[in-house]
């Protein structure tokens, strides 16, 4: 696919796995420093993902994903409305 065919620009998505990931940890009520702890990054760094502020690798991504439990093809789905927030 080429990116001048995306509905959505990259930072526009980072924006959404950020809000997605808050809103998971807030459901949770965890700290920021305590789910970076768990995944083993510095509490800064999930800070500026969930701001959408950092550019996601695959491997964190995933990481993220296993410790929230949710499927990547959820978190990267285009908005549909179910926010958890």
């Amino acid at each position: 696919m080429c990116f001048s065919k995306l509905r959505e620009d990259p930072e526009q998505i980072l924006q959404r796995l950020g809000m997605r990931f808050r809103s998971l940890r807030v459901m949770r009520q965890e700290a920021v420093d305590e789910v970076a702890r768990h995944i083993d990054i510095p509490a800064r760094l999930l800070e500026r993902i969930e701001k959408g502020l950092y550019d996601l690798e695959v491997a964190l991504f995933v990481r993220l994903c296993s410790y929230y439990d949710v499927a990547p093809s959820w978190m990267m789905a285009p908005d549909t409305r179910r926010t958890i927030l």
